[in-house]
This record gives C-alpha cells, structure tokens and sequence, in this order.
C-alpha cells in the first residue's frame, strides 16, 4: 500500500506559536510606533508609513478573514491611541489650548444591538466635560458597516 506522510503534531504546535510570536512583535512594534505622535496628530511621514505597514502585516495574519461573521469580538471599549483621520486633528488640536486638554477619546461597540458610542473627554482646570455621539451600524459586506449617528450629547 501506499504510505501518507503526516506532519508531527510539534511541528504544527511549533509553527502556531511561531504565528503568535510574530503577531505579538507586530502588535507591540505598531503600538511602540504611536509613542511621540500626540494621537497622530504630530506624527511624521516616515512615521505613517510605518504605521500603515505595520497594519497592512497584522491585517494579512488576520485569522477571521471575514469580520462581520465574528462582530463580537469588536465589543467593550476602545480608547483612540492613534489616527490618520484627518477629521479628528482639529479635535486633536483643541487640546493644545493652555486649559483645555483633550483626556480620552473613545469608541464603545455593542454588536447585539448594533449601537456604538464615540466620546471624547475634556479636561479643564476646573471641571471635566464630555460629548458623545450615539449611532446604529449595519453590515454592508464580509469587512465594512455602514455607521448612522442619530445623536449628539453634551
């Protein structure tokens, strides 16, 4: 008869870990680049770039090719470290003002109800305020939803 190879079960364990060693230097290098850049909104070219390579590599070792089938995994809340949105750098910018500092900036995601709250947190030498937009989401395709904000508070 004829004989099948089989891979050893260390060779697949060895090559899993390998995967996560080097989706966790990617993961730790991405978030090492942010350091300097105010949120993105002092960051340089180079920087960008950087930045962008480092998320196009982790995107192609990304194991749920298909997103929206595990939206569960977007749920809780997730604190804005860095952006290229350049809508966001006059928000940014605010918080150079010598007694206003912008603290946080944040998404909150609930996939079961399809809600997302985005909030940004002032701080000044007196009080701490805070605005935040309420929207309802929908899945257009496998990787996008599509966002509607309904409301703003203050």
């Amino acid at each position: 008869g004829t004989e099948k190879e089989v891979p050893s079960l260390a060779v697949v364990v060895a090559e899993v870990k390998l995967t996560d060693y080097e989706t966790e230097k990617l993961k730790k290098a991405l978030v090492g680049s942010f350091y300097g850049t105010d949120r993105g909104l002092k960051a340089t070219s180079e920087t960008r770039a950087e930045i962008v390579e480092l998320i196009t590599q982790l995107e192609a070792k990304n194991p749920t090719p298909a997103s929206n089938d595990a939206l569960t995994l977007l749920n809780g809340k997730w604190t804005l470290a860095y952006t290229s949105f350049a809508g966001l750098f006059p928000l940014l910018l605010s918080g150079l003002l010598p007694l206003l500092k912008v603290e946080e900036i944040s998404q909150t995601i609930d996939s079961e109800s399809l809600n997302v709250q985005n909030s940004v947190q002032f701080a000044g030498p007196l009080t701490t305020t805070s605005i935040s937009t309420n929207a309802k989401f929908e899945v257009r395709s496998p990787n996008h939803l599509q966002i509607k904000f309904e409301e703003g508070v203050i």
